[in-house]
């Protein structure tokens, strides 16, 4: 990304908002109750936007699902790469998407699913 710059923060800002916005649309995902938003000041990771699952029914594979086709349809520029990461704890979906002209500037971040929810359904599930 050496030939690139970083988004700005004000443009930042504004894919804060295209996240939150295209992410709230979901019928399998809602944004966090607490904290749903973050401009790091980063390059690595500029920003982070917190979702959890809409119910106990969504699966893992449903949350990967759902955040890789909101990036891929919706959220990405024209050049991008980015991985679903697990844990026990979370989905990320961790990015950096960039306009493909040498003075481009790109931005990374994470869309991070809190499993939370999913993972005390299953505990009271197990334990019935």
């Amino acid at each position: 990304m050496a030939c690139y710059r970083p988004y700005a923060s004000t443009d930042v800002s504004g894919m804060v908002m295209d996240c939150q916005a295209y992410l709230a649309q979901s019928t399998l995902l809602r944004l966090a109750r607490r904290k749903t938003k973050r401009k790091t000041g980063d390059e690595e990771t500029m920003l982070v936007v917190w979702c959890e699952p809409a119910s106990t029914m969504v699966t893992l594979e449903d949350i990967a699902a759902e955040l890789e086709r909101i990036w891929l349809n919706d959220l990405r520029f024209t050049e991008e790469a980015h991985a679903i990461i697990r844990s026990d704890e979370d989905v990320v979906l961790a990015f950096v998407t960039w306009w493909p002209e040498t003075t481009g500037s790109y931005v990374t971040g994470q869309i991070v699913v809190n499993n939370q929810l999913l993972t005390a359904a299953s505990h009271n599930v197990a334990s019935e």
